[in-house]
């Protein structure tokens, strides 16, 4: 996967969802990943599917991997649809979750992938740089959740946050990023 946050991120992810595997199947349910025509939402979307789960898949630009991951899910037995929207933008976010709704009749499982790791120190970040890194990383995921939250309440749901060390830690080539990822929720 390379070096960096998105590899850290990566090697966590797989970690706990193998550990999550045999538990139970996920065969009937929906899943919705944001950003994953690419990298890590990718991969989270093809193990769902793996797993038995529909997956659409969602992108902001990406159009081409986005049908190709479509493609690939689909070539599992699974069903798949992608569906474009800008996650730093609240309308987007709705309009994403009322095709998702339309397009699959219900949600099961939300998980919060999209994510920007913009290079800034302390002294080179801009308010473009801040201003993108908290819309996507820290805005997306709370106005995702608002939004699935219908959905999910009627299938007793689940939302999934990547987390990563640069928010526990901090990276110094990656202020922006790692101030957006600083976050804890839990549902109780």
């Amino acid at each position: 996967m390379g070096e960096g946050p998105a590899s850290s991120q990566a090697m966590v992810s797989f970690a706990v969802m193998s550990s999550a595997k045999n538990r139970q199947s996920l065969a009937g349910q929906v899943a919705l990943v944001t950003g994953s025509a690419k990298r890590l939402g990718r991969a989270v979307a093809q193990r769902l599917a793996e797993e038995g789960a529909d997956v659409i898949i969602h992108y902001r630009a990406s159009t081409g991997e986005a049908q190709s991951a479509v493609a690939e899910i689909e070539k599992l037995g699974r069903k798949s649809y992608a569906i474009a929207a800008d996650l730093t933008n609240v309308a987007e976010i709705k309009r994403l979750f009322d095709e998702a709704a339309k397009q699959f009749g219900r949600l099961d499982i939300l998980v919060n992938s999209a994510a920007n790791f913009l290079p800034s120190s302390v002294v080179s970040t801009t308010e473009e740089i801040w201003d993108a890194s908290l819309a996507t990383n820290l805005k997306a995921p709370f106005f995702c959740a608002q939004a699935a939250a219908p959905l999910l309440r009627r299938t007793k749901g689940t939302i999934i946050n990547f987390a990563d060390t640069g928010g526990l830690l901090g990276w110094p080539g990656y202020i922006a990023h790692s101030v957006s990822k600083a976050r804890c929720w839990r549902k109780r």
